[in-house]
């Protein structure tokens, strides 16, 4: 008897309680310092998140510029070291034409000494290679006059086109850059850039 009255007693009290509880909740949590409380929980959540993404977009731009800046420098030397190449390329060309031009000097004016003397050898001129103009020192022996040599008529002057397929020819029969300059009278590096031209063509 005494049981049943307590739960009685004890129901009555437990609901009303919890219906204290629940109008309190939802008042706290309908009120408006709730909601701006869940709000700024909120927020902060999503700037958390932001900065977050953002560091990381930060970090990755950074190592991409790094990879750009290394890839510069690369480039800027690969272009630095061509341009000497280039540079010490063009020296060498000049000085084989400047040869070429001075061996062609030469062997024009031994050919017109060679034209040029007379009949008589007591009175032909002696050739030498030596200039006139420069000194001589004792341990240069001046070359001796050519004697007996018939004069060497002059070679008529070949087109480009008949050069190059001249140095097709021999190329494709197995000689090196030096032989054929020596067989076509011109210089090696002409050889070699006809020899890398016929490789492109």
């Amino acid at each position: 008897m005494n049981l049943s009255l307590i739960v009685l007693i004890i129901c009555p009290a437990l609901c009303v309680i919890m219906f204290i509880y629940l109008k309190w909740y939802v008042q706290n949590r309908t009120s408006a310092s709730g909601v701006l409380k869940e709000t700024r929980i909120e927020v902060k959540k999503w700037i958390n998140e932001v900065n977050l993404s953002i560091a990381d977009i930060n970090s990755v731009t950074d190592r991409n510029l790094q990879l750009v800046e290394d890839k510069i420098l690369k480039l800027n030397e690969i272009i630095e070291d061509t341009d000497k190449r280039i540079s010490v390329y063009v020296k060498e060309v000049e000085k084989s034409r400047t040869s070429e031009a001075l061996y062609t000097q030469l062997g024009r004016g031994v050919r017109a000494a060679i034209h040029n003397t007379p009949a008589a050898p007591e009175s032909a001129p002696k050739l030498s290679i030596i200039r006139p103009d420069l000194p001589v020192s004792p341990s240069v022996q001046p070359i001796l006059p050519l004697e007996n040599t018939a004069p060497v008529p002059d070679k008529p002057q070949k087109t480009k086109k008949e050069i190059r397929a001249h140095i097709d020819q021999l190329a494709e029969e197995g000689l090196s850059s030096s032989q054929i300059a020596s067989q076509l009278g011109i210089s090696i590096a002409e050889v070699d850039i006809a020899m890398q031209l016929r490789r492109r063509g």
